[in-house]
């Protein structure tokens, strides 16, 4: 989809620190563990919130994960290969009114996401200092 959204977590100087003092792969595979496990709460609610009962726009809503000089990136994605027609339902088209589902997922989950991901981080600093 066209509309890319971004969540900005300020004021983690302390937990920087902490995952600078582990190797670089630890500590990539701590922030692509945490984004995606607070993905995983906005796509659940989209799967939730897709207005059609076929099935295949819920099945196409996946989470892709990437990290590219040391930026960590997680989105989520509805439409794939046979489900073009994702975005019509979202942002809707001249004949037909938007229903959307990815938009509200976002705005109902953000602070949950979070806190999500923050959980994450907590139980594998605990488990990775602990070794």
């Amino acid at each position: 989809m066209a509309n890319n959204d971004e969540m900005k977590i300020e004021g983690l100087a302390e937990l920087h620190q902490v995952l600078q003092g582990l190797p670089a792969k630890i500590e990539r595979n701590i922030m692509r563990g945490a984004l995606r496990a607070g993905t995983k709460i906005i796509k659940d609610q989209a799967v939730l919130g897709v207005p059609v009962d076929e099935g295949n726009l819920k099945k196409s809503i996946r989470i892709k994960t990437s990290s590219k000089r040391g930026v960590v990136r997680a989105t989520v994605a509805a439409g794939k290969d046979e489900v073009v027609y994702a975005s019509y339902v979202e942002f809707g088209t001249s004949k037909m009114t938007p229903r959307p589902f990815m938009r509200p997922a976002l705005d109902s989950t953000k602070e949950a996401a979070i806190a999500a991901a923050v959980d994450y981080i907590k139980q594998r600093l605990d488990k990775e200092l602990s070794k």
